[in-house]
């Protein structure tokens, strides 16, 4: 007698995930995490040299792109619109300018109170060794972060609660090094966690937020020399910070200044400003589901 049992397909199984954002999100992050963290043990065991390792971090970021892109794919059954070659120029090389440009504003005020300084340079090739680097970083945090984790508690409950949660999961995830510190991780919520993440909401692709986290790291730690996240950088202008740590970030890095945190308020402020007036933001699924069911007249 034949067997009647259901078989769960890669079909079947991406209809049953189609209805559960956070499952859905657990699948999309161990199905891009595994592969990029097997590529990174690969390039520290057998790849060497300066270029060697420029080339295996453009590489890992690709393979992070290509990984999402097919999960979309496979799982999701749709085109991944976040990865739109059309507008990714533009937007990383906007994006860059602008998470420069409010560092800089940070290193303006810190150096107008007489914290920062300046005592000397290196060569500038050190500025262009560390783009790949910095870089894949940038593409993996954002495909993770905003891509995945965003997209999924954007879909079950809003896009502000996934703004906020999603936000201070990224501040927590910045705990774990020695220098870190509560006010790291609140720090680090506010500047990248709600800034990168209503700049995908403006977009609704990944290429803004790619692109402000790096220039913001880029010009933090490869041109000033600033620690990254608790972990020291070698630049091309030797900088010194004194002060207390509320101010100056301490150890952990400019990130975790005041004075940081403020001057991404303003940037932050207006694109949530444009999200909000510009029907961006997303009502939770109940609330999509009720909106859905009432006649477009009653709506009007």
């Amino acid at each position: 007698m034949a067997s009647h049992r259901k078989v769960l397909t890669l079909s079947g199984a991406a209809a049953w995930l189609a209805h559960r954002p956070l499952c859905r999100m657990m699948v999309a992050l161990a199905w891009v995490a595994l592969p990029a963290m097997l590529a990174s043990q690969l390039s520290q065991a057998y790849v060497s040299g300066p270029g060697g390792k420029a080339l295996s971090a453009l590489a890992m970021a690709a393979l992070v792109l290509y990984a999402f892109a097919r999960y979309v794919r496979l799982i999701e059954r749709r085109a991944p619109v976040e990865l739109a070659a059309r507008p990714a120029g533009a937007e990383l090389l906007g994006g860059a300018a602008l998470g420069a440009a409010v560092f800089a504003l940070a290193i303006g005020i810190l150096a107008a109170l007489g914290v920062f300084s300046i005592a000397g340079s290196r060569s500038p090739m050190l500025l262009l060794a560390a783009i790949p680097g910095a870089l894949m970083v940038a593409v993996f945090e954002e495909i993770m972060f905003r891509a995945i984790v965003f997209r999924a508690l954007e879909e079950s409950f809003g896009s502000w609660a996934a703004l906020a949660v999603s936000g201070s999961i990224f501040g927590l995830m910045h705990m774990g090094g020695a220098e870190s510190s509560f006010q790291a991780a609140v720090a680090v919520t506010v500047e990248a966690g709600l800034l990168l993440g209503v700049a995908y909401m403006v977009t609704r692709r990944v290429w803004l937020c790619i692109g402000i986290h790096f220039g913001w790291n880029l010009t933090q730690g490869a041109l000033f020399s600033l620690s990254v996240s608790g972990k020291a950088q070698e630049g091309v202008f030797i900088s010194q910070l004194t002060g207390a740590p509320w101010l100056t970030g301490g150890w952990f890095g400019v990130e975790a200044s005041l004075v940081a945190v403020l001057t991404c308020l303003v940037p932050c402020a207006a694109l949530g400003a444009y999200a909000y007036k510009t029907g961006k933001a997303r009502p939770p699924r109940r609330r999509q589901k009720e909106l859905v069911a009432i006649p477009v007249v009653e709506r009007a």
